[in-house]
């Protein structure tokens, strides 16, 4: 039980870290780019192998194993990640694989935490918060993540080769949105992609502001589903100056599908208390200590 409720606390812990970036800067580059690789390529090829990639699927669903660190802390759980496009992401956290503890899910309007062992829940809109809507990060931000897909702040469309300016690595490429796609969101995104497959290995997002932070989204492995790959093991790292999240999720057992009409957002029961984004933040981040 203490275990699961670790990694109830650390995955939504992980995320809000995430959340933090817009108001946070990094030091850290995603990949040692070595030498003097600076040859600026065509995007043409690169960002066309990439967006071949996408899934054709409009709705997904796999077992999710969980494994996560934050230093003093290190646990595991299972449970189950339901994707709809552009319309909801549900991770489920499982005790003892069948009895659900917890869940998050991302809208194209909210963020929605619940914790079931202790009836709490919070959902905050996107738009409310301030420093997410002036670096371009939401929903479909997340979304693009968790789909390995190549995504501009601020943008919901599929980008384009005029998004990106690409600098040759060997055998990788780095993508990086131009200046004119980025417009004025404070956060930088690099992409790590195969040079032969156009399989995105990392995404790296890099604040502009003051304080210390790094987050970094990795592929590892990946699954055949219809006609493209998607990625069945994913390591997700925050750092900041005080403290370390990494979280590893791989799935099992992904499904697509046309529609998922059993998949929709919670509406929580009268029996749980709403709390505030900072007050579940502020504990969730002070876990583990």
């Amino acid at each position: 039980m203490k275990s699961y409720l670790s990694t109830l606390r650390l995955l939504p812990a992980v995320m809000a870290a995430a959340l933090l970036l817009a108001g946070c800067r990094s030091s850290r580059h995603a990949v040692n780019e070595g030498g003097d690789a600076t040859a600026l390529i065509e995007a043409n090829d690169a960002v066309s192998r990439v967006n071949h990639n996408r899934a054709d699927a409009r709705c997904l669903r796999a077992k999710l194993n969980l494994q996560a660190n934050s230093g003093h802390s290190r646990v595991s759980a299972g449970g189950t990640i339901k994707m709809k496009r552009d319309e909801l992401i549900q991770i489920s956290i499982m005790f003892m694989g069948f009895v659900e503890a917890g869940r998050i899910e991302l809208t194209p309007d909210y963020l929605y935490v619940q914790n079931r062992v202790s009836h709490e829940y919070v959902r905050t809109k996107w738009k409310d918060i301030k420093e997410l809507r002036n670096a371009g990060i939401d929903f479909y931000t997340f979304q693009a993540l968790f789909w390995e897909e190549l995504f501009v702040p601020g943008r919901h469309s599929t980008p384009t080769t005029a998004d990106y300016e690409v600098i040759d690595l060997g055998a990788t490429q780095k993508l990086t949105p131009t200046a004119a796609a980025i417009g004025r969101s404070t956060v930088t995104v690099n992409f790590i992609v195969g040079a032969v497959g156009g399989l995105i290995r990392q995404t790296h997002l890099e604040p502009a502001s003051s304080s210390k932070l790094t987050f970094d989204w990795s592929y590892t492995s990946w699954a055949a589903l219809g006609r493209q790959d998607f990625p069945e093991r994913m390591a997700v790292t925050v750092e900041t100056d005080k403290k370390s999240y990494e979280l590893t999720m791989g799935l099992s057992g992904i499904e697509s599908a046309e529609k998922m009409d059993d998949l929709v957002p919670t509406e929580p029961s009268k029996r749980y208390k709403e709390v505030s984004l900072s007050n579940i933040i502020s504990r969730l981040l002070s876990s583990g200590r």
